[in-house]
């Protein structure tokens, strides 16, 4: 097999003659070879493993696919997701859609998990993954939930959710919507994540705006940790009020470290705000 994966067209005939092979797992080192191969055309044969008997081979097939981006066959994920008991399958389906899912994989879902709290923890990952790559604001039920049950064990991948819903959807927040973020933008600040993931959060509250994040920005440019006074200065950046920037020239002006005074001064003259000869 890995002989005639190493061609490129010439295996094809071969391999899609043995993906119909009476034995499984001749038919699994088939799906495996066409991977290899990288070939687009092997995805169509590839796609045959969808409608296998062994739950394996399928598991493999919509793996392949995702990883090929088999948009055309997103469809059918969809489906075998939809039927699917397998926790394995579960997941690997979840995975491929944040690849390749379309706005039935999003209907699908949200009808496979209505209630987040009975996502078992080992497809909970996934089913963040798939969030985080297609998730819509029809999601924020079930990711407070989450927050409220699993925030201790996944609060890296809520934030992963979270800057894929206001990266694609932002536009479309209703005030309700901005309020329900912030709060789960804060409470994932305040809980037990490494620092750099602080950064993460200062900077997307800044996305969502108002005097509350201002003023919470503000108070982490007091803030003992590098990555907490370096999210407070890039999300004063973002909200670019007049009491920010010059807070922020205060900063630059007093902040014991150098990397950080460099970063502010920076910043401040990309804002049209530099401090004053020899003062960085």
């Amino acid at each position: 097999m890995t002989v005639l994966s190493a061609h490129f067209e010439a295996p094809l005939k071969e391999l899609a003659r043995l993906v119909n092979h009476p034995n499984k797992h001749v038919r699994k080192l088939a799906l495996d070879a066409l991977f290899q191969t990288r070939n687009p055309l092997a995805v169509d044969i590839i796609a045959r493993g969808l409608q296998d008997p062994d739950v394996n081979n399928v598991i493999a097939a919509v793996e392949y696919l995702g990883k090929m981006e088999g948009f055309r066959f997103a469809d059918a994920i969809n489906d075998i997701l939809e039927r699917a008991e397998d926790p394995f399958l579960m997941c690997t389906c979840l995975e491929a859609l944040a690849r390749i899912g379309n706005r039935n994989s999003i209907a699908v879902v949200q009808r496979k998990f209505a209630n987040p709290r009975d996502i078992n923890c080992f497809v909970l990952f996934s089913y963040l993954r798939f969030l985080s790559e297609k998730g819509d604001l029809s999601f924020l039920p079930q990711i407070e939930a989450i927050f409220e049950e699993q925030g201790n064990i996944a609060g890296k991948e809520l934030i992963d959710v979270l800057k894929g819903l206001i990266s694609r959807h932002r536009k479309d927040f209703s005030d309700e919507d901005v309020q329900r973020v912030k709060t789960l933008l804060k409470k994932l600040l305040v809980s037990a994540l490494p620092s750099s993931n602080r950064y993460e959060l200062l900077v997307l509250l800044a996305e969502m705006g108002g005097e509350d994040v201002e003023k919470l920005l503000l108070a982490h440019l007091s803030h003992p940790n590098f990555f907490a006074k370096l999210g407070a200065i890039e999300g004063l950046a973002k909200l670019r009020t007049p009491g920010g920037i010059e807070k922020l020239r205060e900063f630059a002006a007093r902040e014991e470290n150098q990397e950080l005074r460099e970063i502010a001064a920076e910043i401040l003259r990309d804002l049209g705000a530099p401090l004053p000869a020899g003062g960085s």
